[in-house]
């Protein structure tokens, strides 16, 4: 998202409104209710949800002033999904209007990417990022979907999953000669056929096929790599924010459950091993929220690129490992009537198990943690000592 030249604009007032205001429309327009009647359905959140966005401001947080944006640091956006996260909003604001936003900021500055950055700052188009082959969220794995340059402009040949599902298309990775390309692809275009799939939260994704599709290309070349690892370190930071959301709420929702559930005559509650049960999974909470606000700290500050994907990778490790625990143990402590479709923890849960693998679960972004700290040891061992 928007440089460290912004970030000295952001206060605690500024995220608090932010909060207040998602939460706001997480209690009203956001109701279970609401989730359960649009869970496997296609898009599986109702279509006009960014153009309601944009007029609370939301999909203008990434993008940048001279399109309209407000250009505001990561911490804005994990303001506003930590808040829906509470209320597990369907709305997928982040794929559909924060990532792509901070892919194309990223990108050398143009025509093509000026446009598509306006129409995320005022919600009039939907487009998403599909960069994915795996479920390893590795850059180098875009490689294997190539683009063709032809008289018109260029075609695709290859394969993209686990898309977010967008109305109006998407932004693709794909190589070409030069290096790693990205580029614009129309959801009504030739050679292409969408496969939609629901995951277990019940919100539609897609499996897109390219078999000659005509495609726009935005950007290609050395800027392309770091600008879409940055783009993926965002989403996995607002991921971790919408997670520590789902955690809060099942946490205070079992916690409010075993006071009032008895067995053998006593609230659930009242048990110690229960009490202290309950005392680990607040401690996961709380060391969730530090690690992830390390991580932002970090990736609004001056850190190098390096030390940016370290602190993602604690930040996603830890968090994707606790919401799981929490939400497990939190269907757990409801007992029988947990499992069910009709209890509100089950709609957590499962929001967890499609949070906790985005953009990175938590043995990948471990993985790359020790791949990294090797690299940051090597690299000081090479550094000559001064005179």
């Amino acid at each position: 998202m928007s440089s460290t030249m912004t970030e000295n604009r952001l206060t605690e007032d500024d995220l608090r409104l932010l909060a207040d205001s998602a939460r706001d429309y997480a209690e009203g327009a956001t109701a279970l209710a609401r989730v359960r009647d649009l869970r496997g359905t296609a898009p599986g959140y109702e279509a006009d949800a960014l153009s309601r966005f944009a007029a609370l401001g939301w999909t203008a947080v990434a993008v940048p002033e001279r399109c309209g944006g407000a250009e505001l640091p990561v911490a804005a956006a994990g303001a506003v999904l930590r808040a829906l996260g509470t209320r597990l909003a369907a709305e997928p604001l982040t794929d559909l209007a924060l990532v792509p936003a901070s892919l194309l900021s990223r990108l050398p500055q143009g025509a093509p990417t000026d446009a598509l950055l306006s129409d995320i700052a005022q919600g009039t188009a939907q487009r998403a990022l599909a960069w994915s082959e795996s479920h390893a969220p590795d850059p180098a794995l875009a490689w294997h979907t190539r683009a063709t340059r032809n008289a018109s402009g260029f075609t695709l040949q290859g394969t993209k999953r686990f898309v977010p599902h967008a109305r109006d298309g998407w932004l693709v990775t794909a190589t070409t000669p030069d290096g790693l390309a990205v580029l614009r692809v129309d959801a009504d275009a030739d050679g292409l056929q969408r496969e939609v799939d629901f995951r277990v939260d019940g919100v539609a994704s897609d499996t897109l096929v390219f078999d000659g599709t005509p495609a726009t290309l935005l950007a290609c070349g050395d800027t392309v790599p770091t600008a879409l690892a940055g783009a993926l370190d965002d989403g996995a930071l607002l991921a971790c924010a919408e997670m520590l959301g789902v955690m809060a709420t099942a946490l205070d929702t079992t916690l409010d459950y075993i006071k009032t559930r008895t067995q053998f005559g006593q609230t659930v509650a009242s048990f110690q091993a229960v009490q202290h049960r309950m005392v680990d999974l607040h401690i996961l909470h709380q060391m969730a929220i530090s690690s992830y606000e390390a991580g932002v700290q970090t990736a609004m500050g001056n850190a190098d690129a390096l030390e940016r994907a370290m602190a993602v990778s604690q930040a996603k490790a830890r968090c994707s490992d606790a919401v799981l625990r929490i939400a497990q143990d939190a269907v757990q402590y409801h007992g029988a009537i947990g499992f069910t479709d009709e209890c509100d923890i089950g709609l957590y849960l499962k929001r967890a198990l499609v949070l906790a693998p985005a953009y990175g679960n938590a043995t990948f972004h471990r993985a790359r943690f020790r791949r990294l700290l090797q690299a940051q040891t090597t690299a000081h061992e090479h550094v000559p000592e001064a005179a």
